[in-house]
């Protein structure tokens, strides 16, 4: 695509007169020496992300650059017909043509229309956990509340029971998928264990603990109360979940990572609270 020389002072960078020369004189040499503009950019070194960074200052010339023809040209034309899109277009344009410059040294296609934040994987990858990343331990509330209530109000001496409070859990294993990559549906990928076994993510997760999946439990523990004379206790537990806590590392024969937080359920707990009526 060929730009009319006169176009150079419409774009932000040429605002000044100073600008709008030097950039015509560029633009002047180029013409002179080469036919296009693809001459130029045929000219430099393949699928390099800090070039394709640099040419995106001027809007549109670094997806030109790998190939985004139709995107390129699109960004360049509306960055000179409607100049103040520029001081978003650039800076976007920028990073854009770095990440997916960086997609195509991994072997991967990129689409005419794609766009940095689009996260689609290559067909046929193979996925492996690459690594677990454990980062201790968390509590999740959960919903409602358990009361118990000591009468004591017609007696005038201190009352001390013993409250005996139990609960049922069971150990479950949950991933968070598309929080990182909310354009790709992540869960359904499937893990490759060994040569030929293909296996979901929450599978191969559970692989990686000793927690038995689905196993019940009981947890019970003993609270003392001291009522005191001609006093109500109301006790309200409220319960909560114990949780192991961490990310899940993917990778595939390309090189891309995908990383998916995980939460393993291994207990319960509470918070006490006592209330004289």
């Amino acid at each position: 695509m060929k730009l009319k020389p006169g176009l150079w002072k419409f774009l932000p960078i040429a605002r000044s007169d100073k600008a709008a020369e030097f950039l015509e004189s560029v633009a002047g040499g180029v013409k002179k020496n080469l036919k296009t503009p693809a001459e130029v950019l045929a000219l430099l070194p393949p699928k390099q992300p800090v070039i394709a960074a640099l040419l995106s200052i001027l809007p549109g010339v670094g997806q030109l650059y790998i190939g985004q023809k139709k995107k390129g040209a699109t960004m360049l034309l509306l960055s000179i017909a409607v100049y103040p899109t520029a001081i978003v277009i650039i800076p976007l344009g920028i990073l854009d043509a770095y990440i997916l410059t960086q997609r195509l040294r991994q072997g991967r296609a990129i689409e005419p229309w794609e766009c940095f934040w689009q996260r689609k994987f290559p067909a046929g990858s193979v996925w492996r956990v690459s690594e677990i990343v454990k980062k201790g331990r968390a509590q999740q509330a959960i919903p409602g509340v358990e009361e118990r209530v000591i009468d004591n109000s017609r007696s005038g001496s201190t009352v001390t029971k013993t409250l005996t409070v139990s609960r049922e859990w069971s150990c479950t294993y949950s991933v968070e998928h598309q929080r990182e990559h909310r354009t790709t549906d992540t869960s359904t990928i499937r893990v490759r264990e060994g040569v030929t076994r293909n296996r979901s993510v929450e599978d191969a997760l559970r692989d990686k603990f000793a927690y038995t999946h689905g196993a019940r439990q009981v947890y019970q523990e003993n609270l003392e109360v001291t009522i005191p004379p001609f006093k109500k206790m109301r006790v309200i537990l409220h319960w909560k979940n114990i949780l192991e806590v961490g990310d899940m590392v993917l990778r595939d024969q390309h090189g891309t990572t995908v990383q998916l937080p995980f939460a393993i359920v291994i207990g319960v707990t509470f918070d006490q609270t006592q209330i004289d009526e």
